[in-house]
């Protein structure tokens, strides 16, 4: 991914470097949005997550989003933005609709450079397969103790994202452009909403600010086939999973890649503004998916 509080806390650095004032202001004003939409597709790998639910229908869309190279998947989307005149002369738009699909759109592009400069250290470094999650668990811990000073598990991360009826419009068209455009299928719009309430009872399930719930967790542990320390940051922190050392190599990346994420976001802003062209743009979106991956 990396995962939720990575994504959030350099949602909230590349925020801090805009500066363009309406743009920062704009996103400050509308930060739960924001937040979420620095989490990218990743909120489809919840739909369906127990292990009793077998359609796994949200997942299977999350993995289509990320295989996408950053060039064509933006290349339909900031197409159609610049279509409507979004940010043209550097005005923002008067409907609430645009000015969330703007907000969105800056917060997928912070999700989408933070993955394509992380993947590759994470996958590098032992994080492929199961032990992917179990790892971006463990830099969650780090990098919100190193930004913080705070603990992830002593937070909840329920207000930092809590989504209006509207914005489900927006997502909506976002993620249908997406699909429409590049997979010809259309997307179920209760799967967006369905995903978004499966994250939230995620983060509610694993919460450990009750000591019994952890206690359970850690006895569960014990017998299930599947580690919980990669759900839940209680059990995470007694893990030795990476050395310190690695931990800080791994910052490297991670500011890397908000310093990529506010160039994407001011060459998206100029674009917009059309004082620079999509084929340059898209060069720096580059054929690199979300794993870091060159496609064709």
């Amino acid at each position: 991914m990396p995962d939720f509080w990575t994504h959030l806390i350099a949602g909230e650095e590349i925020v801090a470097g805009i500066e363009d004032k309406k743009i920062k202001s704009l996103l400050d004003q509308n930060y739960q949005l924001f937040n979420y939409s620095c989490q990218g597709a990743d909120f489809f790998f919840y739909n369906d997550l127990w292990p009793w639910q077998k359609a796994k229908r949200g997942p299977k869309k999350g993995q289509q989003v990320h295989s996408l190279s950053g060039k064509k998947l933006f290349n339909e989307i900031l197409k159609n933005y610049k279509k409507e005149g979004l940010y043209a002369q550097s005005q923002l738009p008067d409907s609430y609709f645009w000015q969330h699909n703007l907000i969105y759109l800056l917060g997928f592009i912070s999700h989408y450079a933070l993955d394509r400069e992380c993947h590759p250290f994470i996958i590098k470094n032992g994080g492929k397969n199961e032990k992917h999650k179990l790892i971006e668990a463990g830099i969650d811990i780090y990098i919100m103790e190193q930004k913080w000073n705070k603990s992830p598990k002593a937070i909840n991360p329920l207000p930092y994202y809590q989504l209006q009826e509207e914005h489900f419009e927006t997502l909506n068209y976002f993620y249908q452009l997406i699909f429409k455009s590049i997979f010809k299928e259309e997307l179920e719009a209760q799967l967006i909403r369905d995903s978004y309430l499966d994250l939230r009872k995620y983060h509610k399930f694993f919460s450990t600010k009750d000591s019994k719930k952890y206690y359970l967790f850690k006895l569960l542990n014990l017998i299930l086939p599947q580690n919980l320390s990669q759900h839940c940051y209680a059990l995470n922190e007694k893990e030795n999973i990476w050395p310190k050392k690695k931990y800080r190599k791994f910052e490297k990346s991670f500011d890397q890649g908000i310093e990529s994420a506010q160039k994407l976001i001011e060459q998206t802003l100029e674009y917009f503004k059309s004082e620079t062209s999509l084929t340059e743009l898209l060069t720096l979106f580059s054929q690199k998916n979300f794993l870091g991956e060159e496609q064709q």
